[in-house]
């Protein structure tokens, strides 16, 4: 339900909730025809709803037709420490958090976020309580990245939208 993992150790440490507010993704692979295969290490999940797996490609070596989705995503908060901040905020972090699943939600970024709201060291003097202008050039980057190409071309691509998104183009 977390997601991938090869092994159960790795699994153990995956489960760990390690922030205020953290999600997880589970993904499927969807072929050609669109048969969708569950990403897991478990056979039985591997298959979709019509018994059929995800198997037909182009056999191109320029694109397989082979691509990745969500197949679920699950999001835990510990309200415990969230009682100050306003349902807007809140909301405005999950789906952050949720969408782009950031590697170190809790650490200060280099642009105003609103992954800042659940650090006091970040943004002290001007308290970040929705999503910001870069957080939103970084989704807009990272949901136009083409999943066919390599992650280099991806990571550049997403780059090049937060420029273009943040000078207004």
């Amino acid at each position: 339900m977390l997601g991938y993992y090869n092994s159960n150790d790795q699994a153990d440490r995956m489960a760990k909730v390690n922030y205020v507010i953290q999600a997880w993704h589970a993904t499927q692979t969807v072929d050609l025809r669109g048969n969708a295969l569950i990403d897991s290490r478990n056979a039985e999940f591997g298959a979709t709803a019509q018994g059929s797996r995800a198997q037909n490609s182009s056999g191109s070596r320029l694109g397989d037709g082979l691509h990745s989705t969500f197949y679920r995503a699950i999001v835990v908060a510990n309200p415990d420490k969230l009682g100050e901040y306003e349902i807007g905020t809140l909301a405005d972090h999950v789906a952050f958090v949720a969408l782009a699943q950031p590697a170190a939600p809790d650490a200060c970024a280099a642009l105003p976020s609103i992954l800042d709201m659940t650090n006091a060291e970040c943004r002290k003097d001007q308290p970040v309580k929705a999503l910001t202008p870069a957080d939103t050039a970084y989704l807009r980057g990272l949901y136009q990245a083409d999943a066919g190409n390599s992650l280099r071309t991806q990571k550049d691509g997403i780059a090049f939208r937060i420029k273009d998104t943040l000078a207004g183009k």
